[in-house]
């Protein structure tokens, strides 16, 4: 699956957060 660059990066932020994982990142962008 190919993320636009605003996309990852929305999600990298969403990882900082500790309640967060990559999966539910990737849901909530």
């Amino acid at each position: 699956m190919r993320l636009t660059r605003s996309l990852e990066n929305l999600i990298e932020q969403l990882q900082k957060l500790p309640t967060i994982g990559p999966k539910t990142a990737q849901r909530l962008a």
